[in-house]
């Protein structure tokens, strides 16, 4: 079965590293491990539903208490690294729709990478440098988005990001595009973030321009989105690694 061009399969639902891997590596392995059910899902429709994959999330951070920093309602936060398939351009046009509604409205962009250059004259482009801040790599995250009225996320594509989980956790609601993997998974849309689709930057702008100006739907979104720690808990992460690591000990030797 082809799975098309090196980029088709980049984009696509299987990457390109997982689609080089022959058929009988993936099929002698006792437990296959993946982080989202629509991962899952596509391994499964590759290579048949007897390919025994699991889905054990990363767990979302348990802190013992909340930074002790203001909440910005102005302020939109974005981490990662400042790579072509992160989209960023995106982000910062999503921002220049978000200004002509909300004009003291900020975006702060944490993270390095080889884009820099070019996203900083998108933003002097769109003459956005006084509303778009490139902050570099910051090594106290939880702070960051602690501080934020909301998180935002426009990246091609993941593998289930951290960054949503600690954005939740800290009570930080979060606008994402919806692609694999894992976005949709963590954040509940209309509960404590929005998932739009991917590439829709009116959508992605409406949802943080409402986030921006809506305290009363902001505050409760950021309450449901501390949920995050129980839905991803550290103990049910723990506890399925020590349950497959058990069953396949118990299992040796029956796969052929």
């Amino acid at each position: 079965m082809r799975l098309g061009s090196p980029q088709e399969i980049a984009d696509g639902p299987l990457t390109r590293r997982w689609a080089a891997l022959p058929d009988t590596t993936l099929r002698a392995a006792d437990r296959i491990v993946v982080l989202t059910a629509a991962q899952q899902d596509d391994f499964r429709r590759r290579w048949g539903t007897d390919l025994p994959v699991e889905v054990i999330p990363h767990a979302a951070p348990a802190l013992d208490a909340l930074p002790d920093v203001p909440r910005d309602p102005r302020l939109v936060v974005g981490l990662g690294r400042l790579g072509l398939h992160k989209r960023w351009d995106e982000a910062i046009r999503v921002m220049a729709r978000v200004i002509e509604e909300v004009p003291d409205a900020r975006l702060v962009i944490h993270g390095i990478g080889d884009e820099l250059a070019r996203l900083q004259s998108l933003a002097q482009e769109l003459d956005l440098t006084g509303s778009v801040t490139f902050a570099g790599y910051t090594t106290t995250p939880y702070e960051v988005l602690a501080g934020a009225a909301c998180t935002l996320s426009t990246t091609r594509r993941e593998g289930m990001p951290l960054v949503l989980l600690e954005a939740l956790s800290v009570g930080t609601p979060a606008v994402v595009y919806d692609v694999r993997y894992g976005p949709n998974e963590i954040v509940r849309d209309g509960i404590d973030g929005f998932v739009v689709p991917a590439r829709d930057m009116g959508a992605a702008a409406a949802a943080v321009t409402l986030l921006l100006t809506d305290p009363d739907r902001r505050g409760r979104m950021s309450r449901a989105a501390r949920e995050v720690t129980d839905r991803f808990s550290q103990q049910a992460h723990d506890a399925a690694w020590l349950r497959l690591g058990r069953d396949a000990y118990e299992q040796r030797g029956t796969r052929s």
